[in-house]
């Protein structure tokens, strides 16, 4: 018995076996990983990002500048428009003041009464305030024709910034002036 209780005694002074690695548990850790499968995660998720969000700005500069070019259009068709209405000539100013809703509207009261269309109970298109740039730029308009006679074209202050061979190679934040014919979006009467 003696022989028996000293065995006992030395296995019981002798280290217990090393766990494998997995039957170490992972308390802390969401769904069971190790620390190096969560930074796995975590660094890949980084790593997405990094590629994603210049894309994604990038993608919202194109959007902001392609709307800024319509609305520049916008505003050389409006000039060209008051321009052949008030039979401006090449070098004189085309109106007093510029006011977008007013053009508009008045090239709209213009067509219903050549259409014999009661023009005071109308409704006309309003866009509320001037349009602004949606890239945060301002819009400088030019309201006296050039020499040829041409409209001067409409620009924005983005289109001459840090970026500005970017912009111009694109056709962000500059008006399309082939697209500047006088025709504000209303259909002539026949």
């Amino acid at each position: 018995m003696n022989a028996e209780h000293e065995e006992n005694i030395a296995s019981q002074n002798e280290p217990a076996p090393a766990p494998t690695r997995s039957a170490l548990p992972s308390k802390n850790l969401p769904f069971g990983m190790d620390w190096w499968e969560l930074a796995a995660v975590v660094l890949s998720f980084i790593l997405i990002a990094f590629v994603a969000i210049p894309g994604y700005f990038r993608y919202l500069d194109n959007v902001r500048g392609k709307e800024s070019s319509a609305r520049l259009t916008l505003i050389a068709n409006c000039l060209k428009y008051l321009a052949d209405q008030n039979h401006t000539q090449p070098g004189e100013k085309i109106c007093e003041l510029f006011d977008l809703n007013e053009t508009l509207e008045l090239a709209q009261r213009h067509i219903y009464t050549k259409m014999n269309i009661d023009a005071e109970r109308a409704l006309f298109l309003k866009l509320g305030a001037e349009p602004d740039c949606p890239g945060g730029g301002d819009y400088v308009v030019n309201l006296y024709l050039k020499a040829d006679g041409s409209i001067p074209e409409p620009t924005c202050t983005l289109a001459f910034g840090s970026k500005r061979d970017y912009y111009l190679k694109h056709g962000l934040y500059i008006a399309d002036m082939s697209k500047v014919d006088g025709n504000i979006g209303l259909k002539q009467p026949s």
